[in-house]
């Protein structure tokens, strides 16, 4: 029993001193994203109107020393829309809007990084770690319905439906994090992306209508890293 039980400690040492030396970790965090640029504004023709939304992501990283690691993240933010704030902004574009409702679908975001990571002990139970990424944001514009009466003309209602893009994006955020032990830790992220995406709308006569937004997301998030 003696031996069994030195055998564990003798393990459980071996174990903890590797762990404490890895910095590397899968993980996964949610919070709130908020939207800024043409994407978050509201003035017409390309504001989206959004309120701040959902954030949530996973991530991991190989550190391949005690400062310097490489690793991915994937991540889906939803945005409601103001729908109100943009059926008055519509009213006020239009004089021939007499009165207008719209219900909105939210806009969501997916994308995807990779990119470099570097960290930095602060003591021994906290931890810096900062992150550059570059990579891709698929876009997705709400289904909105369109409930008007016009001057001279009456009711009319009218859809507008989803459309998407894809483009290059790039990520860097900035995160502390508390080790509970040396397999787990609680992190707090702060972060920034950018991206353009332009989306299409079809017209009547094959004509298109295109959106671009500068969709710029500022995300805080609580999050959890398993290191291995």
């Amino acid at each position: 029993m003696r031996k069994l039980l030195s055998i564990f400690i003798i393990f459980a040492s071996i174990t903890g001193v590797l762990a404490q030396d890895s910095l590397s970790f899968a993980a996964f965090k949610a919070g709130i994203s908020n939207p800024l640029g043409s994407y978050g504004s509201e003035t017409l023709p390309n504001g989206s109107f959004t309120y701040s939304g959902a954030h949530f992501s996973v991530e991991g990283a190989w550190f391949f020393s005690n400062h310097f690691g490489i690793g991915g993240q994937a991540g889906y933010d939803v945005h409601p829309v103001d729908d109100y704030a943009l059926a008055e902004a519509k009213l006020a574009d239009d004089s021939f809007f007499e009165e207008l409702t719209i219900s909105s679908d939210p806009f969501r975001i997916y994308s995807g990084f990779l990119g470099g990571y570097y960290s930095l002990p602060l003591s021994k139970k906290y931890r810096f770690t900062a992150k550059l990424m570059a990579g891709v944001q698929y876009g997705q514009t709400p289904y909105q319905v369109y409930k008007a009466q016009y001057f001279f003309v009456g009711k009319n209602w009218y859809e507008i439906t989803s459309a998407s893009d894809l483009g290059f994006a790039g990520l860097t955020s900035a995160s502390i994090e508390y080790f509970f032990n040396p397999f787990t830790s609680l992190y707090f992220d702060a972060g920034a992306s950018y991206s353009q995406l332009k989306f299409d709308f079809g017209l009547a006569g094959d004509a298109v209508r295109t959106e671009v937004k500068d969709v710029f997301l500022i995300t805080t998030c609580l999050g959890i890293k398993v290191h291995f």
